[in-house]
């Protein structure tokens, strides 16, 4: 099923600007429409995914293939993970085959190249003046309790403030974060380490870290590519492990 069997073609366009950030002003000038359409679609594209909120819309497309995690993949990720391809094509498949002794070191760069990614995305964030003390602490305790979708309640019982203290914490927080929706207030909050992201040393990481190496030691499938080719799908595997990691936490909130 392609995605415009289920949304409008001007739906899917409006989501994809949403999820890259758009202010509502430059969805109006993109899309030639006005707030009141814009409103609309959201209502219809809620009805048609059977979701209730605006974050929860977007997880949901991205699981039904409607979003695709590659378009969120930052200029500074893909130029890494470009010469980390390159890097492990010279040091593993350059030989005639790759050697029980490797597969350490495979994880270990692997998981450097992760950790290089994520430095770099927090060095973009502090160049547009966003950092991990960007938020005051109330702030931080009000996105934290929101992310893990506690009741109202909680958290005024937590936050003792005013409804409308809390709206206006609500759009600050927004602000602050340089977003357009709480779905990319996360995001960001995730890679910021606002918020709780995927342990380097947890199971889950060494799940995937293991499943790409168990990738690396088929080297037949390498051995008919050339240079160029093999590079091109190490790179390919390595912004899908990439993604995998990186929405691993953000898309089971929903």
């Amino acid at each position: 099923m392609n995605a415009t069997d289920i949304l409008t073609r001007e739906e899917l366009f409006y989501l994809k600007l949403l999820v890259h950030n758009y202010s509502y002003k430059e969805m109006e000038r993109f899309l030639e429409v006005q707030r009141e359409q814009i409103t609309r679609m959201e209502k219809d594209i809620k009805q048609k995914l059977n979701t209730s909120h605006c974050c929860d819309t977007i997880i949901k497309a991205f699981r039904m293939n409607i979003l695709n995690t590659y378009d969120l993949v930052s200029d500074v990720v893909k130029s890494e993970v470009s010469m980390h391809a390159y890097i492990l094509f010279d040091k593993y498949f350059a030989k005639k085959r790759i050697l029980p002794k490797d597969t350490m070191t495979i994880k270990d760069d692997v998981l450097n190249l992760l950790k290089t990614c994520h430095k770099k995305i927090k060095e973009e964030h502090l160049k547009n003046g966003i950092s991990e003390y960007c938020l005051d602490p109330s702030e931080k305790n009000y996105l934290n309790m929101k992310y893990r979708s506690f009741k109202r309640e909680i958290i005024t019982r937590n936050i003792p403030f005013s409804k409308q203290q809390i709206c206006e914490m609500e759009t600050g927080i927004l602000v602050k974060l340089q977003v357009n929706c709480w779905y990319n207030a996360y995001r960001k909050a995730l890679e910021l380490e606002l918020l709780k992201r995927l342990d380097y040393n947890s199971s889950v990481m060494r799940v995937k870290l293991s499943k790409f190496e168990k990738y690396m030691l088929k080297t037949d499938k390498f051995k008919k590519f050339k240079e160029k080719m093999c590079v091109d799908v190490l790179y390919r595997e390595l912004i899908a492990l990439y993604n995998a990691i990186e929405y691993n936490t953000l898309h089971k909130i929903a």
